[in-house]
């Protein structure tokens, strides 16, 4: 059964569970939370999948393989990347 779930985000490395052939929809700001949604399926195998907060100006780390999207988070940007293992 296919649904969307709710990932909450911390600036920096996320290494989050989430079953296999997840599909990332988008990023935006939840009060004061930034958050990540996907549609999953809750029936596959759950794999881990690491995705990178970074502000703007920020060196970035290598690897990032997907840009996921931007939050403004006032006076904050923050921009979310997926990352290859």
């Amino acid at each position: 059964m296919q649904t969307i779930w709710k990932y909450p985000l911390e600036l920096g490395a996320n290494n989050l569970s989430m079953p296999r052939a997840s599909s990332v929809l988008s990023v935006h700001r939840q009060g004061e939370s930034l958050c990540m949604w996907a549609i999953v399926d809750e029936n596959r195998i759950s794999v881990t999948r690491k995705f990178v907060v970074v502000g703007t100006g920020h060196p970035l780390p290598d690897g990032l393989t997907k840009f996921i999207g931007t939050v403004v988070i006032d006076p904050f940007v923050w921009h979310v990347f997926e990352q290859a293992d």
